[in-house]
């Protein structure tokens, strides 16, 4: 059961799709830096948790996520991904892939969870291309909790 976190960090942090999750850390005197960025990204999977909970007790599902949140050792990962877009919030809209994580949960039968969420922001494809306009992609870990 793995427990390990890795995070694909961008190359560098002036990427348009970036801007999202950025704004308030830029408002907040950003460093463009490495640690600025995962403290960035991590409240943007904070509150995506916090949204699926809720999401989550409406259909009947009991969620949590542990204070340490990345010591949960995971038994499933269900990966969602949203390319990029002109508009530029469509990939970090929740709702957007949220759907994909609740079948999972559904096909299983699953009542109860623990998990957490992590989020890459790739900014870059293999061919470097400049249109690019990035992905995001989420990765929903869980055990299930009895």
């Amino acid at each position: 059961m793995p427990t390990q976190i890795e995070r694909y960090i961008p190359p560098s942090f002036n990427k348009s799709i970036l801007y999202t999750i950025l704004i308030p850390e830029i408002i907040d005197g950003w460093d463009n830096d490495i640690k600025s960025y995962i403290n960035a990204i991590t409240k943007f999977e904070i509150e995506c948790e916090k949204s699926l909970i809720d999401l989550f007790r409406q259909i009947g599902i009991q969620a949590s996520v542990k204070t340490d949140r990345y010591s949960l050792p995971y038994k499933y990962e269900v990966i969602g991904e949203i390319e990029g877009s002109v508009y530029i919030n469509h990939a970090f809209n929740l709702n957007n892939i949220a759907s994909v994580f609740v079948k999972d949960l559904l096909e299983k039968n699953v009542t109860k969870i623990r998990f957490y969420l992590t989020v890459d922001v790739i900014t870059e494809d293999e061919s470097k291309r400049k249109g690019y306009n990035g992905k995001v992609v989420y990765k929903f870990r869980y055990m299930v909790h009895f």
